[in-house]
């Protein structure tokens, strides 16, 4: 029950950020829902009675905080925001779904040690190739289209490098915590940078756009955030790994029901060979996984 309400939320997630970014200023609505996210988190790790004090963190918890604010939520979703306007909802989940080849190439650096071997190798060739074909037809069309599928892949790789971030770092960081603040610091920055750069207006927009905003904030972030972490107490990471393949399939279909988005031809081959790529490196992959949303 759980998982599958996970995999449907994040599975639509793609989808109600491409309804909002058609109406919306990109890096000021990725704001509002992080800050509205944090603000209701953190009333319910109070409620639990958890403190937010960044005091009785240590100095290299903190350190990890701030990386991991940035790395994981404010750079990843200010360049999905971003590249949503001209991409697709089920191209960028297809595109965002590689992640993990970043997670273990930046693996592999840390540890200096080559973790592509046998199939992981061949899931990292797959990955690559998959992610060319797609590629392929918008090297020649559109600038926007190409910009927002460099930015999806950008977000791909921050995700990754946040991912052994914490692996290595936030052992000690209470996962309520850490995210409520992760949240919260991330949404103020991009806020931030959306007043500077957007001067977003809070009139003028649809119904949609607003209650799409709403189901991130609510669902998206913290509805979905807390099933995530109830569901790793109890399942195998592996088992929640497969997360990865079933999003982008949802969010194809919802995308197509929605939206009416279909993807070319070069785009289906590219995502089955992606897909199958990362298949093969969830294989060798047994730890938990960063949380995969959008």
């Amino acid at each position: 029950m759980g998982f599958g309400a996970v995999a449907l939320i994040w599975g639509t997630t793609w989808l109600a950020v491409r309804v909002v970014v058609l109406e919306m200023p990109p890096l000021s609505a990725a704001g509002l829902r992080f800050v509205v996210a944090a603000l209701l988190l953190g009333a319910a790790t109070r409620a639990r009675g958890r403190s937010l004090s960044l005091a009785r963190l240590s100095g290299s918890e903190r350190r990890v905080l701030a990386w991991l604010t940035f790395l994981v939520i404010g750079i990843p979703y200010a360049l999905v925001f971003y590249g949503e306007q001209t991409v697709s909802s089920a191209l960028a989940a297809i595109l965002f779904s590689v992640h993990p080849v970043f997670v273990l190439l930046f693996d592999s650096l840390r540890q200096r040690s080559n973790l592509f071997r046998g199939p992981t190798l061949a899931g990292l060739v797959l990955a690559l190739a998959g992610i060319c074909l797609i590629f392929v037809p918008r090297l020649t069309g559109p600038m926007g289209e190409l910009l927002g599928a460099l930015a999806i892949v950008a977000a791909a790789l921050s995700a990754g490098l946040g991912a052994v971030v914490a692996k290595y770092g936030a052992h000690e960081l209470d996962p309520w915590v850490g995210v409520t603040w992760q949240m919260g610091g991330a949404g103020v920055a991009l806020l931030a940078f959306g007043f500077l750069l957007e001067r977003p207006t809070l009139s003028g927009y649809s119904t949609p756009a607003w209650l799409s905003l709403a189901f991130l904030t609510v669902f998206g972030s913290c509805v979905a955030f807390v099933l995530y972490y109830s569901l790793l107490k109890r399942m195998k990471p592996i088992e929640l790994a497969t997360l990865s393949f079933i999003i982008p399939i949802i969010a194809t279909v919802f995308g197509w029901l929605v939206l009416d988005e279909r993807l070319g031809g070069y785009s289906l081959a590219g995502a089955a060979v992606a897909l199958a790529g990362v298949a093969l490196i969830h294989r060798r992959r047994v730890e938990p996984e960063p949380i995969t949303g959008d």
